[in-house]
């Protein structure tokens, strides 16, 4: 008799040993689920799918206050892509000012891209760049709108390399990635069927 009590005391030992080991494990996947869960949710609700209008808007927008009062003025007109990266050119017709925002594509959400480097603003008929780098590489997005009718091209050197583009619709919106991203000093020039500077 005393042989299976002291049996019976083992056994409920051993399986209470189990269910802790197994409430254990069943806790720290959870963890690991929730862990997982914040950080995918995390990543998706700092980017945004900049081939739906109102997202590139509502990223762009941001920090747009300090040139619109309503940043809902912004049009958005084109988009262009170019490895990891994209720009946006949004028009406000009413401030006649365009702004270029500039992404990056989610290491996690391929389709989504992060808001980075900022967004840059111009007066409408004017062309100007902007200069930014991500880890080894250099960034320059050159935009324009509005542009004049005679404008055939423009130039953009840097680092001793000179890209020439045509200029199509009058807007200009293009990215270019160098591999020096402590060398990115390019500035766009225009020129005419007659190839002299217009600006």
């Amino acid at each position: 008799m005393c042989n299976l009590i002291s049996n019976k005391q083992v056994e409920d030992k051993e399986l209470k040993g189990e269910k802790l080991v197994k409430i254990t494990v069943i806790l720290v996947l959870s963890i690991l689920v929730c862990c997982v869960c914040i950080y995918l949710g995390m990543h998706y609700l700092q980017t945004y799918s900049i081939s739906n209008v109102n997202e590139v808007k509502k990223a762009a927008t941001i920090p747009l206050s300090h040139i619109s009062e309503n940043g809902d003025n912004y049009q958005h007109k084109e988009t262009v892509y170019k490895d990891s990266f994209a720009a946006s050119l949004l028009y406000d017709e009413e401030a006649k000012k365009y702004c270029v925002a500039v992404f990056r594509r989610d290491s996690v959400w391929k389709n989504r891209y992060e808001y980075v480097g900022g967004c840059f603003d111009g007066n409408y008929g004017e062309m100007i760049s902007s200069n930014t780098s991500y880890k080894e590489t250099g960034i320059i997005v050159v935009g324009g709108y509005g542009l004049p009718k005679e404008a055939e091209y423009y130039s953009i050197t840097n680092s001793g390399i000179t890209y020439s583009c045509d200029i199509e619709d009058e807007t200009v919106l293009r990215i270019f990635i160098t591999e020096n991203p402590n060398d990115i000093n390019g500035a766009p020039e225009m020129f005419n069927d007659k190839n002299e500077n217009i600006g």
